[in-house]
């Protein structure tokens, strides 16, 4: 939760706006790193507790660095954190709003500073691929809509993804979970010079249903996309 003032000129309590708060973080990998090298006390995430990864220019953060002389000089650990990271930075979730507000966070989301193409979509499948993850479905929604409604939009697909062995887990504990069954994963048009790819949370399961039984197939599921996602930026 955030709170915000009102702006109103009496003692009227401030509204609150419910949003989803993200946190900065790091691989645990690069934290067990940089620990060892400097005896410092990073607490790295596993992958499946990493939400989204950011590419961001390095060059001008390195600009904007050196204008702060408390971590331009002498800051070894934050230069070196800045070149394990490479061109990438981490979020996780720490708070979101209640279970169906509109702006609950379901998705991993990857920004590749590429048009939309057929070469980009199928490096996405080759990456799903990777992490066994086969491509059964794949819905067109800008020509299904330019066809059936007459509207333009942006390149949009779905891609629906599966691992035969978690679905089939998935399906012993839950015959219903076929309706939230293949993964979607999502390649659309970010303007004309990038490409949003994103894929659906798998931990929507164990929140929908209310099964704890099917986290660790979430879990598993969430590693090897966020490898898939993390394939695409190298």
């Amino acid at each position: 939760m955030h709170a915000e003032t009102s702006g109103e000129p009496d003692d009227r309590p401030a509204r609150t706006t419910p949003r989803t708060v993200l946190a900065w973080t790091i691989p645990q990998d690069i934290a067990d790193r940089l620990n060892d090298q400097f005896g410092t006390a990073f607490a790295g995430r596993r992958p499946a507790e990493i939400d989204a990864r950011l590419i961001v220019s390095r060059t001008r953060q390195r600009q904007a660095i050196t204008a702060h002389r408390s971590q331009s000089l002498h800051n070894h650990v934050l230069h070196r954190r800045l070149a394990l990271l490479r061109d990438r930075e981490h979020l996780r979730v720490l708070c979101q709003p209640n279970r169906g507000d509109p702006t609950m966070s379901y998705a991993y989301t990857t920004r590749l500073r590429q048009p939309f193409s057929t070469a980009v979509v199928d490096r996405v499948r080759a990456a799903l691929k990777d992490q066994g993850l086969g491509v059964l479905t794949e819905i067109d929604v800008r020509a299904t809509l330019q066809a059936k409604l007459g509207v333009a939009m942006e390149d949009y697909l779905i891609l629906g993804a599966c691992n035969p062995p978690l679905a089939h887990r998935a399906l012993d504990i839950d015959r219903e979970i076929g309706l939230l069954l293949p993964c979607n994963v999502v390649v659309r048009a970010d303007g004309p010079d990038a490409t949003l790819v994103q894929a659906l949370d798998p931990q929507t399961m164990v929140q929908v249903t209310g099964r704890p039984e099917l986290k660790a197939v979430a879990d598993d599921a969430a590693t090897r996309l966020h490898a898939a996602l993390d394939q695409l930026t190298v």
